[in-house]
């Protein structure tokens, strides 16, 4: 998955004042997210095809053209600005620093909602002196767990922000995506090298790689219809099967000897695992944006992103000591491995979970 969502972005910018509990909800929050999607892929579509015709109108003068490419950038900035003061003039409360990002104070309801119980135990039981050794008993166990707790996580040292991100219920579905990022099938850097290196042309690689935004756009299409028959998770689920069996038949092309069928069955393995991919990644996203809580999305979203980019970075790190356009297959299949390792760990963690919503 060599492209960047915008996962972490769309954690923290959606439905950021409660959790999403009913049918209408979700099904709004279902079309926004597909609208932005939408609009990521375009911009993704886009901006190759601009730079395209920009290179060719100048010729071989490349710097106006790459002044006229950073002005387009400044531009989509200033636009991005503006659209962030705007939308935090229409949510005030996305302004709001929420009093639930400290610890102690995310279990605050939790804690009087547990003295009251406390309080009418005792009022029910104060005659009963068994029941006050028992009280006393729980008290000591809670308070010795506790503290081998705090001991084992200074032992270890676990970072704050990550430690909340994997009490989250969708820490499975969160690690299932960032692993997607290993794999280097999707036209990115890695395989136009490979590609070029199998004799194909750059105007070839180009027109399939548009082929396979386009199809990207489709998967956007097929994720509003498919949450509107079955749950988010089933739809999650066979995204995940769908691109983990295209990429069975990549894997494969690359022994087969005839080398126009050999990558006719790569690239359209490729382009039609990008549905798969989409769908999942947008089904990941709204399971995260349902479920994680209000206070916590924003360091959520920031460990989601600093994983995605980890394992994007190991797959560079794979072809460094790969370098060999004939060892491509190795690479492959490190990707093909993350993927069906990020198909068990949703199957288990997520579509067979049935606490995951409780």
């Amino acid at each position: 998955m060599d492209d960047k969502n915008e996962s972490s972005a769309s954690l923290t910018s959606i439905k950021s004042s409660g959790e999403i509990t009913t049918p209408e909800e979700r099904a709004w929050l279902a079309e926004t997210n597909v609208f932005m999607k939408q609009i990521d892929l375009s911009c993704r579509f886009l901006a190759p095809t601009i730079t395209g015709f920009a290179i060719a109108a100048f010729g071989d003068d490349l710097q106006i053209a790459a002044f006229l490419i950073g002005i387009l950038n400044i531009g989509g900035l200033l636009v991005e600005y503006k659209c962030t003061a705007e939308i935090y003039k229409l949510v005030p409360l996305l302004s709001i620093r929420h009093a639930q990002s400290n610890p102690s104070s995310l279990n605050k309801s939790e804690n009087i909602d547990g003295k009251s119980n406390a309080i009418q135990d005792v009022d029910s039981e104060i005659k009963s002196i068994q029941g006050c050794e028992m009280n006393h008993a729980k008290t000591a166990l809670s308070s010795a767990s506790v503290m081998s707790k705090n001991a084992i996580r200074k032992k270890v040292c676990i970072p704050s922000g990550l430690e909340t991100y994997l009490k989250q219920p969708t820490v499975y579905g969160g690690i299932a995506l960032a692993i997607l990022y290993i794999n280097v099938l999707s036209f990115g850097a890695l395989m136009t090298a490979y590609l070029v290196w199998r004799k194909m042309s750059l105007v070839q690689i180009g027109l399939w790689r548009g082929i396979s935004a386009l199809i990207g756009l489709l998967g956007t299409s097929v994720y509003h219809c498919s949450v509107t028959k079955y749950s988010t998770e089933a739809t999650g689920q066979w995204a995940i099967t769908l691109q983990f069996t295209c990429l069975t038949v990549c894997y494969l092309s690359l022994y087969v000897t005839n080398n126009a069928l050999s990558l006719a069955l790569l690239i359209g393995g490729v382009c039609t695992s990008r549905v798969g991919l989409y769908v999942f990644d947008i089904s990941i996203v709204q399971i995260m944006q349902e479920l994680v809580p209000d206070g916590a999305r924003g360091v959520v979203g920031g460990i989601q992103e600093s994983m995605n980019s980890f394992f994007f970075l190991i797959s560079f790190v794979v072809a460094l000591f790969f370098p060999d356009p004939k060892d491509f297959s190795i690479l492959v299949a490190t990707g093909y491995i993350g993927v069906g390792l990020s198909m068990i760990l949703h199957t288990f963690g997520v579509f067979l979970n049935k606490n995951l919503r409780l």
